[in-house]
């Protein structure tokens, strides 16, 4: 399968090139910003009302929350990138088989 730049990618309306890969890196930065910013201000939102129990449950949910969240962020794009894969591979099998039914002899 030809490689093609992001851009002509984007543009591409037979769905024959994927970008997925090419942005994973980026979409798991932005939901990393994203989890780290909610993670704070569930932390500032209960230190807010003062008692030291408050803080400590506050503290613990933030951070498991954050571990939690960051594992299944990158389990998910894991799983989006094995997906792609699967359809780069599939594809490479399918080239492969239609090229020894064309030519019988070179695929011995």
């Amino acid at each position: 399968m030809e490689t093609k730049g992001f851009f002509a990618g984007l543009l591409d309306f037979s769905f024959t090139n994927f970008i997925t890969r090419k942005l994973i890196g980026v979409l798991y930065v932005i939901a990393l910003i994203a989890i780290v910013l909610t993670s704070l201000g569930m932390l500032v939102a209960a230190l807010a009302k003062g008692t030291a129990l408050a803080m400590l449950v506050a503290i613990v949910t933030a951070v498991v929350t954050f571990c939690i969240s960051v594992l299944a962020l990158r389990v998910w794009l894991e799983l989006l990138v094995v997906i792609f894969c699967i359809a780069d591979n599939t594809t490479e099998i399918a080239d492969h088989m239609r090229h020894r039914r064309a030519n019988p002899a070179a695929g011995e």
